[in-house]
């Protein structure tokens, strides 16, 4: 089981602080235990702190029998709960250390009991103590000395019940720490057993379709470029409605968009290494949009041009594991060359319906590349079209035919009709050139999935 860097960092915090809470009170606990062992003190005393020390010794580490009234802590009692102090902070100790090295259930399970025992038992003895501190304060007024039995309620009961509190801070924080790890250690126990792991379990070899039933649907990031610092690249009015609009259908399909916008090469690559590095075991698949202008083979950022398969080598089955087996879906406005498409005028009759007999090319890759599929606004070395106003039309057809088919077809048919609007009702239009007008533009699929995708399946 892979745990989460976040997990990681909580489960060493929890392991230094065990370490360093349970060796400072076994110190504390067994300085207690041998003063209890050890000849009588003299008594007198020079200074206020020579008081403090008189008062604490007779009255936990010396005297044997009650002070007061129905005392409670006695010298031997409190010795027998200082010998519990020491087996409890060692066990607290080793279990901290074996926690420091072994993230798994079973450790993180044993840390957190012994952390809420050794809070209980703080808490046990912070209300004996407060107790004792109100029956000591209640015999002083009744007696004849009384000064001198403030002076031991103030001087020996009150600085243990503080030190015996440890703070009230102290004490939520180790409590926090157990019930988080001990909730840590029943999810891990959970996922470590496939059987009872709905949504770790993948599809059979030879299913036809994705899981695509998990509590998520996944996550879709969308790289939007408008403007650009450098000259080569112009601005790219209408990007922004594109954006919107697959917001909007990413939202329908129950995505968790993330957008970003002109962003430079080295942000993109860290989004990328940053969103490869999620747990994505709860989700369906992921999605990626990049629209930007481009060339064959690269991408332009902001600042600078980046090879295109940056986009997808970060989600390589060995280099995002939790999205193995499951369909990264990614889409690319962008030129990749300079070449127009001519339009063919083809015959047909009104009413019929022509059928597409032409062959579907076969893609075959190592099994970390499988389930990828990358589709391209146009193919390789050709020119890719943008209204200013409406936006990309491959970006529209995408949108209208998803939001219309996702519940009805698997992904494949829908891009399948992607490139028909695009083919068939696109031709290019440029007022002021000329020779951009009566161009056609078709997209590209490149596909290395390996089952069918439906949208129209959820929990």
């Amino acid at each position: 089981m892979t745990a989460k860097v976040g997990d990681n960092k909580l489960r060493k915090l929890a392991a230094c602080v065990g370490i360093i809470q349970s060796v400072t009170w076994i110190v504390m606990s067994m300085i207690c235990i041998i003063l209890y062992y050890s000849p009588v003190i003299s008594n007198n005393y020079s200074s206020y702190m020579e008081l403090i020390q008189l008062t604490i010794y007779g009255y936990f580490l010396y005297t044997s029998e009650e002070v007061f009234p129905n005392q409670t802590f006695t010298g031997t009692v409190f010795n027998v709960f200082m010998w519990f102090y020491v087996l409890l902070d060692v066990l607290w100790l080793i279990v901290s250390i074996y926690l420091l090295f072994k993230n798994t259930p079973r450790a993180l399970k044993a840390w957190s009991h012994c952390t809420l025992l050794v809070s209980l038992w703080d808490f046990i003895t912070f209300v004996i103590l407060g107790a004792d501190y109100n029956k000591c304060l209640d015999y002083a007024e009744t007696t004849f000395n009384q000064v001198v039995f403030q002076e031991v309620c103030a001087n020996a009961i009150l600085p243990v019940f503080i030190i015996a509190a440890k703070g009230f801070t102290l004490w939520i924080f180790n409590i926090a720490l157990g019930v988080i790890l001990e909730r840590k250690s029943r999810q891990l126990s959970q996922k470590s057993k496939p059987e009872e792991s709905h949504d770790q379990l993948s599809p059979s070899p030879y299913a036809d379709t994705y899981k695509m039933d998990h509590s998520k649907r996944g996550i879709a990031v969308i790289f939007n470029h408008v403007d650009f610092s450098h000259p080569e690249c112009s601005r790219r009015e209408g990007s922004d409605k594109d954006r919107d609009d697959l917001v909007e259908m990413f939202h329908d399909l129950n995505f968790n968009v993330s957008v970003h916008n002109d962003l430079t090469a080295h942000d993109i690559a860290s989004e990328l290494i940053k969103v490869s590095r999620m747990d994505h075991t709860d989700s369906d698949c992921l999605a990626i949009v990049v629209m930007s202008h481009g060339n064959n083979g690269k991408l332009y950022a902001r600042d600078r041009e980046y090879p295109t398969r940056t986009i997808w080598e970060y989600f390589t089955a060995n280099n995002c594991p939790t999205l193995a087996g499951k369909p990264k879906l990614l889409f690319v406005q962008a030129c990749r060359g300079s070449c127009l498409h001519s339009a063919a005028t083809l015959h047909y009759q009104t009413g019929g319906v022509e059928e597409d007999s032409s062959s579907v090319d076969a893609y075959y890759s190592i099994p970390v590349m499988a389930d990828i599929l990358v589709m391209y606004s146009t193919v390789e070395g050709y020119y890719s079209y943008r209204d200013p106003g409406k936006g990309a039309y491959f970006i529209k057809s995408l949108v209208k035919e998803m939001k219309q088919y996702h519940k009805t077809k698997d992904l494949l048919t829908i891009l399948t009709f992607v490139n028909r609007e695009v083919a068939v009702d696109f031709t290019s239009y440029e007022p002021g050139s000329p020779e951009q007008c009566g161009h056609k533009q078709i997209c590209s699929i490149v596909s290395m999935l390996t089952r069918l995708v439906y949208f129209n399946k959820r929990i």
